[in-house]
This record gives C-alpha cells, sequence and structure tokens, in this order.
C-alpha cells in the first residue's frame, strides 16, 4: 500500500451480562513510511571513444537500488550532461539523479554514478605509394612496411605495427590490386572504423628470356638438327623460319639448299607472361664434289682410250 497514517476501527462484541449503548468503537492508527534508499549498485565504467556526443555515450537508463527494507528495485536515472567532457582522455565521473515516485524517499541523498573512460579512435592511415609489381614477385620482396603511420581522431599521430597476409598477395590477378594490412592497435585506443593499411599495386605480365643452343654453320648435305631451346617461364618454346632455305617440322630442321638462314624462337606468352623471341643466323655451303680421273693404260702404238672420271660427293641421291 502507499505509504501514510491509516486508522482501522473494529466493532466491540460485548460479554455476557454487558451492553455498549453507545456504540463505542475500537481504532488502531497504523502509520506506514516510505521506502527508503540506503544502497545503489556500482556501475561499469564505460570505455567509449574519445570525441563521442553525450546523446550517444550509452549511459545505463537505470539504475538498481536496496531498500531499508532489503528488497531491490531498478530504479530510472536522469544523467546531468554537463559532467561529460567529449575532448578529455581523462577518467571523469558523471552523476545521476534517481527518478523516485512519491512513495520511495532517499533521506541520505544517495546518488548514482558512473566512470567514463574515453579512447582515442583512429581517423586514417598514411597511403603509401602505388607501385608495378611484375609477375612471380616474391612476397618476401615486396618491401611491406612493417609499421605506417596514423592519425586519431584527437589529432594526434601514432606509428602503429602492421601485418600483411601473404596469402591475399598469392590470390591476386594481373592488373590492379589493393592489400590490406592488419593493424594493431596501441594501448587505450579504438579503430571503431576498422581501418586498415592498404598497399596498392598492378601486376603486370612478367617477361621472360629465352636461351636459344647456338646453331653452327652447316654444309648442304648435313643431318637434319634439332632445335633446342628453352624460356625462364618454363613454357613450351616454337621455332620460325624468318629467312632461309630449311624446313622446320616439330623442332627437327632440316636443310633444302644453300645460302643465309635466319630461325626464330618464339615463346607467345600466355596471362602471366609476355612473349618473348630471339633470333639466330648461321649459313650453309654448298657440298663439295671431289672429281676422280680414272686410271687408264694403252699399247704404244695403239690411240688413246676415252677419258673417264667419277664424282663423289652428292646428296640425298
Amino acid at each position: 500500500g502507499k505509504s501514510g497514517a491509516y486508522t482501522f476501527t473494529g466493532v466491540l462484541t460485548p460479554a455476557a451480562q454487558a451492553s455498549n449503548p453507545n456504540g463505542i468503537e475500537a481504532n488502531v492508527v497504523v502509520n506506514i513510511d516510505k521506502k527508503n534508499v540506503v544502497s545503489i549498485e556500482q556501475l561499469v565504467a564505460i570505455t567509449d571513444v574519445y570525441g563521442k556526443p553525450f546523446s550517444a555515450i550509452e549511459l545505463p537508463t537505470s539504475v538498481m537500488v536496496t531498500y531499508n527494507d532489503l528488497s531491490k528495485e531498478e530504479i530510472l536515472v536522469l544523467w546531468n550532461e554537463a559532467d561529460y567532457l567529449a575532448t578529455t582522455l581523462n577518467e571523469q565521473t558523471i552523476n545521476g539523479v534517481l527518478q523516485l515516485s512519491e512513495e520511495i524517499s532517499n533521506t541520505n541523498a544517495i546518488a548514482p554514478f558512473i566512470k567514463v573512460n574515453l579512447q582515442k579512435d583512429i581517423e586514417s592511415v598514411a597511403v603509401l605509394p602505388a607501385v608495378e609489381i611484375p609477375y612471380g614477385t616474391p612476397f618476401t620482396t615486396l618491401a611491406l612496411p612493417g609499421i605506417i603511420e596514423v592519425t586519431y581522431n584527437d589529432g594526434s599521430k601514432e606509428n602503429l605495427a602492421v601485418t600483411w597476409n601473404e596469402a591475399d598477395y598469392l590470390g591476386s590477378t594481373i592488373g590492379d590490386n589493393v592489400l590490406k594490412g592488419e593493424l594493431t592497435l596501441a594501448v587505450n585506443t579504438n579503430n571503431t572504423s576498422l581501418q586498415t593499411a592498404l598497399f596498392k599495386f598492378k601486376l603486370k605480365k612478367a617477361s621472360q628470356l629465352i636461351t636459344f643452343l647456338p646453331l653452327s654453320n652447316q654444309v648442304y648435305g648435313n643431318a637434319p638438327l634439332q632445335l633446342q631451346a628453352t624460356s625462364t617461364s618454363t613454357l613450351p618454346v616454337t621455332f620460325k623460319v624468318i629467312t632461309g632455305k630449311v624446313i622446320i617440322d616439330q623442332g627437327v630442321l632440316s636443310l633444302t639448299g644453300t645460302g643465309d638462314v635466319t630461325i626464330k624462337a618464339v615463346q607467345l606468352g600466355n596471362e602471366f607472361f609476355e612473349a618473348a623471341a630471339v633470333e639466330q643466323s648461321f649459313s650453309i655451303s654448298k657440298a663439295t664434289l671431289t672429281l676422280t680421273a680414272d686410271s687408264l693404260s694403252r699399247i704404244l702404238i695403239d690411240p688413246n682410250p676415252e677419258l673417264t672420271y667419277t664424282l663423289t660427293g652428292f646428296v640425298y641421291n
């Protein structure tokens, strides 16, 4: 019930041989006092972001109080905005006022309070210059910074450690890419906007070098040659006749005439490697024919026989 003074009236029942001609009644006055606040549960301190307005601080709307009868109840609280400083990094105390009903007293004027600690928040991260990187460049040679400068929302700056994920780099494609680095926060700071270090790079096709084994000068009639060339990309190399009387079939070069010859070793490239080519020249000289006169004899008085000879050195039948 409500607090206050209550009067209870009782009807008398006379004993035998007694009467109550004046209708006298029994009256009892009971005084019910208001419940009185004797303590308030201590609130957990709040940690939030430097510069945050008072209206955005998530202060509790009520506190648990204990009354003198040992009962407990949640009571609404009104916090004093004047106690709050959005631009201090020191611990501050915000006081509140209990919103008591008429049936509750607070004779000891006990007031709730809460501690608030504001921490700097990362506002921006230094921008790293964009670069071009050939495909196949090892992650360890990228020279990614191990620390990077950040700017806090109070205007101060600090160098923070940054960690880069090699797996993200290995998944890069030809063209524009962004590698994100995870920041290691300093003590008592925040990163509410999830800022990261950014390394922007363009992954370009890698160049490749072809090693074409030297070709020596040839003589018409020599046996076919197996052309040999490799590329640093490990991709297969093909051959093309630029000039000269030769034919190439599956990397085997056959002589079909004489003169100067130029052969090109070609690797056309792919999505990761640029095309590459290298040329090599040699000459094919004529085959040597050997004329051998046949040995003949005659009798002194006979006429000279018909002279004959043999040619050797013909090739390809």
